[in-house]
């Protein structure tokens, strides 16, 4: 099983990517008064949940405040999926460089999500009551960039302690 496994990591590796890269599809085919039904269910109920008295506001302010918690929530929804892009795209091309030489894995990483962040961005165009914004792609960027920090970090975590013996997450060397 663990030969297998090795002989065919790459593939495996490459799975999560695609299957990220098409959530991200999927949640982009959306059309914009789906998109806009769902995330404002989601920012509802955040927004209750954190302000429970948030009926007594005026109108005004209730609708201010819904707009900004619902602006957070889809800007952070980007940021999250292409996040997770980052570490996926990460994490295989690790893998490849096991048989492969990739100089600068996290650049390759960052370059390919961001790309898709652009194609993304352009398939939007392509649905109905959705538009294309240059503040999304870089907003997909820097969760690409922030994925892939998180993972050379992990890597950079792993090293040392590999290096120092430790065994023990929770126990230092003395």
């Amino acid at each position: 099983m663990k030969r297998w496994l090795q002989k065919h990591s790459i593939a495996i590796t490459l799975l999560p990517v695609l299957a990220v890269m098409g959530m991200i599809f999927w949640f982009s085919a959306q059309t914009g008064a789906s998109s806009g039904a769902l995330s404002g269910r989601i920012t509802a109920r955040v927004v209750r949940f954190f302000v429970p008295d948030v009926d007594a506001f005026s109108e005004a302010d209730r609708q201010a405040l819904f707009y900004t918690v619902g602006t957070i929530i889809r800007k952070g929804t980007h940021f999250t999926e292409f996040a997770l892009l980052g570490i996926t795209l990460m994490c295989h091309l690790q893998q490849l460089r096991k048989r492969i030489s990739v100089p600068y894995p996290w650049l390759w990483a960052w370059m390919v999500g961001t790309v898709y962040a652009v194609t993304d961005e352009l398939h939007q165009n392509f649905v109905g009551g959705r538009h294309p914004a240059v503040t999304d792609v870089l907003i997909d960027s820097s969760g690409v960039i922030t994925g892939i920090l998180l993972v050379l970090g992990l890597l950079y975590w792993r090293k040392r302690r590999k290096r120092y013996g430790q065994t023990d997450v929770f126990r230092k060397k003395t």
